[in-house]
């Protein structure tokens, strides 16, 4: 690398937009005339059972409980399970003590069900955490999603068994039914299943759902009832091929089953208990509180030198600490470094004259085969990136700019490093400049889909005059 200004961008995403593949029906179905659909009042007929939300309109729910913002599967995506497996959450203030002593059984389930590997706790300052509230129904995302989740417990959902299986959910799990595999072991009997309730028995395929090589599971609590969503209640809508298994044992609430747990453990690695001890931070200090998974570290570097990476670290479940290490670096090197973490953007400046602007995000992207779902530098969603939307409402030929600040170098030649993140359908191109005073010259340019991870950029050589700015374009 040739001395000089070394400029480590660590992000950069366009991503697509796309609307959900079905729309949920206009009507609840009611139990009283079953051999028709008919438009009841949520508040006057609640359906047997809690999870279908039949009535329920106020989210977008798939597969019945399951509120839907992108269709990533958990269990595929690492990224999105709670690393730490200490999982923070709050609780709304309008629970009555049955209801709070329900949601407390629940979760002291998982502890002694896991050996302690999977706790929840009040939440302090954490950014991503449970929200549990009395929503219209019972549902809940899948995974980590970043920041607040909202988990619901509404009416007719307030057991321990339901808040398990919503539990379940956030900790990264779809039903069982829904397994790619899942015709082996059971028929489904799509003639007593409503047309609006039919996508809530697709099957995932391979690539999305990761089965853990654990064998199917009948008494699964992420299993369906066997006459789930059916329009005679009297027939099934899951029949078990295997004819010893009674029907009657699908869909229970009442615990987590052996192979729950053993998916849980698998999932989040329950094995692995520590992480390496940390090596010491050059020209620096860092603060460790231990080396069993959940265990934090933070840095900060000496005076006349800056922190070039994270400034925090975890222990996470895959036996690793989270991000890059960092370096401390001399002031004295003629070095600049952004993260994106302050609002400021480090004094880079928005384009005036474009058509749109970058934007910060610390969480997955809300839309379908795009990403990322975590920042660079910390590898998780504590971090900050900046990210582009390619699809509508932008137009073919429109341009984002963002301009660094001024720089001074006594050589004519640096060396620019970032990292970026291009995936979508509707991918556009970026093309950094220098500018110094001669126009804008560009140094590096990318187009198109490159698969949904990061990549770094190293560009060498790059000659300027000794006062220069850094322009990057969509």
């Amino acid at each position: 690398m040739v001395s000089g200004y070394v400029w480590i961008l660590p992000v950069l995403t366009m991503l697509v937009m796309s609307d959900g593949y079905r729309i949920r029906p206009p009507y609840c179905y009611s139990w009283r005339y079953p051999s028709r659909f008919v438009i009841i009042p949520h508040n006057i007929h609640r359906p047997t059972f809690p999870e279908e939300n039949q009535c329920v309109a106020s989210v977008y729910l798939m597969e019945g409980d399951v509120q839907r913002l992108f269709t990533r599967n958990a269990v595929q995506n690492k990224k999105v399970t709670w690393l730490t497996r200490e999982i923070p959450y709050t609780v709304d203030s309008s629970y009555n003590s049955y209801q709070l002593g329900q949601i407390r059984i629940a979760m002291d389930h998982f502890r002694q069900r896991t050996n302690g590997c999977i706790t929840f706790h009040t939440r302090t300052n954490e950014r991503d955490y449970i929200h549990i509230t009395p929503g219209d129904g019972c549902y809940s995302r899948v995974g980590r999603q970043g920041g607040a989740q909202l988990l619901s417990i509404g009416s007719g959902c307030d057991r321990s068994g339901t808040i398990m299986h919503e539990l379940m959910h956030a900790l990264g799990f779809w039903h069982e039914h829904n397994r790619p595999d899942r015709n082996q072991y059971i028929s489904i009997t799509w003639d007593n299943i409503a047309n609006g309730h039919r996508p809530n028995f697709d099957m995932n395929t391979a690539q999305q759902v990761d089965t853990l090589d654990i064998d199917y599971d009948y008494e699964s609590i992420m299993h369906y009832a066997f006459n789930t969503f059916a329009i005679n209640r009297a027939q099934p809508t899951i029949t078990p091929r295997n004819t010893s298994v009674n029907p009657s044992i699908l869909g229970q609430r009442e615990r987590l089953s052996d192979l729950d747990v053993l998916k849980i453990r698998r999932l989040y690695k329950c094995d692995i208990e520590t992480c390496l001890p940390m090596t010491p931070l050059m020209n620096g200090q860092q603060r460790v509180s231990g080396n069993t998974v959940g265990s934090t570290a933070s840095f900060m570097c000496n005076r006349n030198y800056f922190l070039v990476g994270a400034n925090q670290s975890g222990c996470v479940d895959t036996g690793r600490w989270s991000g890059a290490k960092p370096m401390c670096m001399s002031k004295q090197g003629a070095v600049g470094y952004c993260s994106f973490e302050s609002s400021d953007l480090c004094g880079w400046v928005q384009g005036s004259k474009d058509n749109w602007d970058w934007r910060r995000s610390t969480r997955a992207t809300a839309t379908d085969n795009t990403g990322p779902t975590w920042d660079h530098t910390l590898c998780d969603s504590g971090g900050v990136f900046l990210y582009l939307e390619s699809s509508s409402p932008a137009r073919q030929g429109d341009k984002a700019r963002l301009t660094s600040p001024s720089m001074t170098s006594s050589h004519r030649s640096v060396c620019v490093i970032f990292y970026y993140h291009m995936y979508g359908s509707t991918m556009g191109s970026l093309t950094l400049y220098t500018s110094d005073g001669r126009g804008d010259i560009p140094i590096w340019r990318m187009s198109g889909n490159k698969g949904d991870n990061w990549r770094v950029a190293v560009i060498e050589n790059v000659a300027v005059q000794s006062n220069y700015k850094v322009r990057r374009f969509k």
